[in-house]
């Protein structure tokens, strides 16, 4: 798993956002008459695992495991967004946009668990992080939708472009209190 150097590293392990940080972790079937794979790591670290196992992968073909944890409704807007947190450096919009592009595609939405009180590093590419965090004290699952919702919202927030940059984006995208998570976009140094 890709380690950013906006965590820090305590006893307890990594941590971002004051939680601490797991791997993304997607489980399903890649290929015809497969078996269920668990794959963790970035969406696009999970991506380069899928295409060593079947180089033809499609976000299309897969078919996610069912699991028995909390299903959210679809796609959704997030009630609020703050930006420039946490003294976090800017990401490129670009580099944003893309990952957004991918969350909100229907043909491949997938839905992502983060557990109680942790964040999961989603995307990490060209330099722009996108986190899944969760304030609950239990585990919560999320539609892939949701998150590119969340991104938008940042994306479409002016007071979240840098002053006299508008193509630097930093910020953070809340849900309602009764479900608290949230999804942050910053810049970060990724692998690709």
């Amino acid at each position: 798993m890709a380690t950013g150097v906006y965590t820090r590293i305590t006893n307890g392990g990594e941590v971002f956002n004051g939680r601490r940080v797991l791997p993304l972790t997607i489980r399903g079937v890649v290929e015809p008459d497969g078996t269920e794979q668990v794959f963790n790591g970035t969406i696009q670290e999970i991506e380069a695992q899928i295409h060593s196992i079947n180089p033809s992968f499609s976000w299309e073909d897969f078919q996610p495991s069912m699991r028995t944890f909390f299903k959210s409704p679809g796609k959704r807007s997030l009630v609020k967004v703050l930006c420039h947190v946490q003294n976090l450096p800017s990401a490129s919009r670009e580099a944003v946009e893309e990952i957004q592009n991918w969350l909100n595609d229907p043909s491949i939405a997938v839905e992502v668990q983060v557990s109680a009180q942790s964040c999961n590093k989603f995307s990490c590419k060209k330099n722009a992080a996108v986190w899944f965090c969760n304030d609950n004290l239990e585990a919560i699952q999320e539609v892939t939708l949701t998150l590119g919702a969340g991104v938008g919202q940042i994306l479409d927030d002016k007071e979240c472009q840098d002053p006299g940059n508008s193509n630097l984006i930093q910020g953070q995208a809340f849900d309602s209190n009764d479900y608290d998570f949230n999804i942050i976009v910053n810049g970060d140094e990724c692998p690709e």
